[in-house]
């Protein structure tokens, strides 16, 4: 059995070790708090507008198939490949943050080949030994909201011809959910072709049914391309911050289970101290009146 002063030593330990998870509780609470309201606030307006992205490149579509020629404007990518985004984290103590993510990202893309980038160094160890190992970038996570890294990583999605980004969204104090957002599925040629096959046929298609879907102005390239430069690197950014509130969210609550889980610890080290010492002084009386009895 350990001696008193060893069983005092770990519980110095245990509980200098419950002040660090009280501390990294507390600083992911205030910086979730800070990061939570400007998510909130912007988060139904960024998710319309990427709504509404999706809506205005299937108008384009059934503009060019009304004028029968699909190819025409056609925007020219790099590769028709697919890419991954997934937004994770630099540090650790955050619970299942990384786990969940990776397991979703693995279950989509099951057998199939794609080009990974993951923000944040903590999820590379769950793709090593999967299909996308082979292409994979890693991205340390931007410091700051308006960092020319977000800049670099989301400047590579007009390289491919589908996009999907997934992060975990925060739900609620107790709940994060991760998540997939497809950018782009594929070029416009390959949409319209799509279309024409399965959705619609390019004869069925009445100028009135288009006009009633959107008026834009001055014309439909520019506002493509705004939506493209500017609304979509909002919506990236906003997903940054999405996972940044989910990270620190999942952090106090790994933190605060730590931290309870130590206080048992504490408890139950206490408890093993007094038993100890208990057992120490019985045994001293014990030799002390034995010595008595012999010497009477």
């Amino acid at each position: 059995m350990k001696n008193i002063y060893a069983l005092k030593a770990e519980l110095d330990s245990l509980v200098s070790l419950k002040e660090l998870t009280e501390s990294l509780n507390y600083m992911s609470a205030a910086k979730m708090m800070k990061v939570r309201a400007k998510v909130l606030e912007t988060r139904a307006f960024l998710e319309e507008a990427l709504k509404t992205r999706i809506e205005l490149q299937r108008y384009i579509v059934l503009l060019k198939l009304k004028e029968k020629n699909p190819k025409k404007n056609e925007k020219k990518f790099i590769n028709n490949q697919t890419l991954i985004i997934a937004i994770m984290t630099d540090q650790g103590l955050c619970g299942s943050f990384n786990q969940q993510l990776a397991k979703k990202i693995l279950k989509d893309f099951v057998g199939k080949k794609a080009h990974l980038i993951l923000v944040g160094k903590k999820g590379a160890g769950y793709f090593r030994k999967s299909n996308l190992a082979e292409n994979m970038q890693i991205y340390r996570l931007p410091t700051k909201d308006n960092s020319s890294d977000i800049k670099v990583i989301f400047n590579q999605i007009s390289n491919f011809g589908t996009v999907n980004v997934y992060f975990n969204k925060y739900l609620n104090a107790v709940k994060t959910d991760p998540q997939g957002y497809v950018y782009k599925s594929m070029s416009d040629n390959q949409t319209a072709q799509n279309l024409s096959k399965v959705e619609i046929k390019a004869e069925d298609i009445q100028i009135d049914d288009i006009s009633k879907t959107f008026v834009v102005e001055p014309n439909v390239d520019e506002v493509n391309t705004y939506f493209e430069n500017v609304i979509s690197q909002a919506v990236f950014m906003h997903q940054m911050l999405e996972s940044q509130l989910s990270e620190n969210n999942s952090r106090m609550l790994a933190m605060k289970e730590a931290s309870d889980n130590i206080v048992e610890l504490i408890v139950k080290q206490r408890k093993l101290i007094n038993t100890t010492r208990r057992q120490k002084i019985n045994q001293s009386l014990s030799e002390l009146f034995g010595a008595l009895l012999s010497n009477n």
